[in-house]
């Protein structure tokens, strides 16, 4: 979100006080916010700045009611190196900053907390075995939980885990790049979650043997393009992460705007996406031409398709392979140490990136894919990319639009046995 300089109203102009990193095309998608024109319907506010003051439209009742400002901008709690830190039970809410803060802070755990009307993070924790489970996010500025831990060089893993947690309406005010949830480091766990009404990514991988398993993501990606609701990208050292058993669902989009449930974007490479099914979204799984990415056993229901698998390391992206002074992909390529051990044994195939058939995708498979109402999709190298066993479902599309409802049902039950706990 741009701060603006100046809104002219006779010309219609609108000066940004800074320049946009992309610039503004025509059509370009925008608002603008605080605008005193705009104070039009009850529960909108409008802020004076100049004068101090908030000028509210409240809806019916609402003037008997309290009525709540946020204005803590610091952490409401902050734990800098403790150990058996537990939180439990509690309610973190309306601040304009983070709720929670945890700095070095191993063997840490918050259970049964709820987080509602934060103002950017709910949750930021730095440490190892770092625990978050039964716990609710609702209207959260920024991300829900940021967990960054565990040691990428030597692929020690943080053993921290955010399980049976509920997050809705992350992403409040900052609309991309904050998502629900986001994994940084290594050997970090997403389990049984559900994420839902989130404008952008829900889940962003960073680093090494990450697991996301079994978890509801739904209605995400609602509002911008090229984008995954999980998504990692630009890096060929993104080995052992695994998304297995998961149920995607209604990410709709279009093909236009590059929506997907899984973006394996800019040569990600060495991830293994298995056992999840996809319903109704516009394209289930875009690999962006990286390396030794399996795709196993996942089943697609009324989808746009399947799968869109490019080559882009030997097409549009050919550039970002010659030159390690101007290329992120190989900056973090000569970032780890892939030739020495645990990277070597861990991830052999590593050692031939820069010599081996550079920038086609080698090592990767689609296999026992299920087809029901989807087509299958593209893949544009098939001799890096072996498919076999994909099965197209028989069935009308009553018939899959029942399968399709029989899953989300089971789904929301499930979230709301974890809730009421």
């Amino acid at each position: 979100m741009l701060p603006i300089a100046k809104i002219d109203p006779v010309e219609g102009t609108v000066t940004l006080a800074m320049p946009h990193r992309y610039g503004i095309a025509a059509r370009g998608r925008y608002y603008v916010t605080n605008i005193l024109a705009e104070l039009d319907a009850p529960g909108e506010f409008w802020i004076d700045v100049q004068h101090g003051r908030i000028h509210a439209w409240l809806p019916d009742g609402a003037a008997q009611q309290p009525v709540e400002v946020s204005m803590l901008q610091a952490p409401i709690l902050t734990i800098e190196g403790g150990s058996q830190v537990r939180l439990r039970n509690l309610a973190f809410r309306t601040t304009r900053g983070n709720a929670v803060v945890l700095r070095l802070a191993d063997d840490a755990e918050v259970r049964g907390c709820r987080f509602a009307r934060i103002g950017v993070q709910a949750v930021e924790a730095e440490g190892h075995s770092v625990v978050i489970a039964q716990s609710e996010f609702e209207g959260i500025g920024g991300t829900g939980v940021i967990l960054t831990s565990g040691e990428r060089r030597t692929l020690t893993p943080s053993g921290s885990r955010i399980e049976d947690c509920t997050f809705r309406d992350c992403g409040r005010i900052l609309r991309t790049y904050h998502p629900a949830v986001r994994l940084q480091g290594v050997g970090h766990a997403l389990l049984h979650n559900e994420i839902t009404g989130h404008p952008h990514i829900a889940v962003w991988l960073q680093g090494n043997d990450h697991r996301i398993e079994a978890n509801y993501i739904h209605d995400v990606v609602q509002e911008t393009g090229d984008a995954g609701a999980v998504y990692c990208g630009r890096d060929w050292t993104s080995h052992g992460n695994e998304i297995r058993g998961n149920l995607f669902a209604n990410i709709r989009g279009s093909d236009a705007r590059f929506q997907n449930a899984v973006y394996l974007d800019d040569m990600a490479s060495g991830i293994t996406v298995a056992d999840n099914v996809f319903v109704r979204c516009n394209w289930g799984i875009l690999a962006g031409g990286g390396r030794d990415l399996h795709l196993l056993d996942n089943t697609f229901a009324l989808c746009g398709k399947a799968v869109f698998y490019d080559a882009r390391g030997v097409g549009w992206m050919r550039k970002e392979l010659v030159d390690p002074e101007t290329s992120t992909l190989l900056r973090n390529l000569a970032a780890m140490p892939t030739d020495a051990e645990p990277w070597r044994t861990r991830f052999p195939s590593l050692q031939h990136y820069r010599d081996d058939r550079v920038g086609r995708p080698v090592g990767s498979e689609l296999r026992g894919t299920r087809l029901l109402a989807t087509p299958l999709g593209t893949i544009e190298d098939r001799e890096c990319v072996a498919e076999a066993d994909t099965q197209t479902l028989p069935g009308s599309p009553e018939e899959a639009a029942q399968f399709a409802d029989a899953w989300l049902q089971a789904a929301s039950q499930r979230q709301i046995r974890i809730a009421d706990r």
